[in-house]
């Protein structure tokens, strides 16, 4: 099984010291849904950060998760910058 410090360790060589707290925060996420996050050595933790993504409705929302299938499913454009398109 990889463990936190596996990832950890990974990110330190990649990455710049441009980020703060999360170099605090000794674990690499694996899963989440609603408030809740689990690590990669299996451990539940409650989401007290929620990213700007997940503020309002959690992770993985069944409601936001459809929507995005949607548009996939639709084959809308996934990112046009400041063109218009319906979506």
């Amino acid at each position: 099984m990889l463990t936190n410090e596996f990832y950890l360790s990974s990110q330190r060589k990649r990455e710049s010291n441009a980020r703060s707290y999360p170099r605090r925060i000794p674990i690499a996420i694996s899963e989440a849904e609603g408030i809740y996050v689990k690590d990669v050595e299996n451990k539940t933790y409650i989401d007290c950060l929620a990213g700007a993504g997940t503020l309002a409705l959690g992770h993985n929302h069944p409601v936001v998760i459809e929507a995005m299938e949607n548009v996939i499913k639709g084959k809308g454009p996934l990112h046009t910058l400041d063109i218009t398109s319906p979506i």
